[in-house]
């Protein structure tokens, strides 16, 4: 019988449900985060997902059982995490302009503008283009943009 990978998803705030539907559909095993102890290191991965990156911060940075450094340990042994939106903005080397609210995790070698797309009321769904030529359409919900990429990064896909 094959094992499903299972995968860790953030579940402080924001749209954690929609990325464990997701993950399950594909056959990993969602593991919803919300302390420390959640995060274990027979996970395969962690989903940092979308929500408010302030809020995000405070939650974790307010857990006394040491979320926020277990994460950072997650990360630097290696295993892979995946950022979407507040999750990108966590995963960012730096923020521009920067935020004293906004503590960035520095996974990634990008610098990241929180809210780049206009307030909540300019949500929209637009069509992002793979390097493969696909297309999708994705959420923006005051979503953040990737300003300046560092050495090692590889882009996937591009909105215009």
């Amino acid at each position: 019988m094959e094992t499903r990978p299972t995968i860790g998803i953030l579940a402080l705030q924001g749209n954690f449900y929609q990325h464990a539907a997701l993950l399950q559909s594909i056959g990993t095993n969602p593991v919803l985060v919300k302390t420390a102890s959640d995060l274990t290191s027979d996970m395969e991965g962690l989903v940092l997902p979308g929500g408010e990156s302030t809020t995000m911060v405070k939650l974790l940075k307010a857990d006394k059982g040491g979320l926020w450094e277990t994460i950072l340990e997650f990360g630097r042994n290696g295993k892979p995490i995946l950022g979407t939106c507040a999750g990108l903005v966590l995963m960012a080397r730096a923020l521009e302009p920067e935020n004293d609210m906004v503590k960035t995790m520095g996974f990634l070698n990008i610098v990241v503008q929180r809210n780049a797309y206009g307030p909540q009321i300019n949500s929209q769904f637009n069509d992002i283009k793979t390097i493969s030529d696909q297309t999708f359409s994705v959420s923006f919900i005051r979503a953040p943009a990737i300003t300046q990429l560092g050495k090692g990064v590889e882009v996937l896909a591009e909105f215009d």
